[in-house]
């Protein structure tokens, strides 16, 4: 016997059809991204961009997260092709100098 939920049997019943989620993809030498879906994947020679924000360390860390830093090196060649220059000037820092640098200046 088969069991539909109400919604189930709405979504059949309007016609619709399941819509494919975008995924953007950066290719691993370039970093030059391009549009795909979950169901079309990645390619072999791409990273997945991911989706959604990045989750907190349970940890504490002194690397740059790997999500963080392929989405950075995508931006950066995206940013490249318009004459604009991205670099990251500042890394790791303990709670209590990050609170300290909240008054400093962005040239500190």
């Amino acid at each position: 016997m088969l069991v539909l939920s109400l919604s189930a049997l709405a979504l059949i019943c309007s016609g619709a059809h399941a819509v494919d989620i975008r995924l953007l993809c950066a290719n691993r030498e370039t970093y030059e991204i391009r549009a795909s879906t979950v169901t079309g994947r990645c390619l072999s020679t791409e990273f997945s961009l991911e989706e959604g924000p990045i989750p907190l360390p349970t940890l504490p860390v002194r690397t740059l997260n790997k999500t963080l830093e392929i989405r950075f090196k995508a931006a950066q060649a995206a940013a490249r092709k318009e004459g604009i220059e991205l670099k990251i000037v500042s890394g790791y820092r303990t709670q209590e100098l990050q609170r300290c640098g909240l008054s400093l200046p962005a040239h500190f």
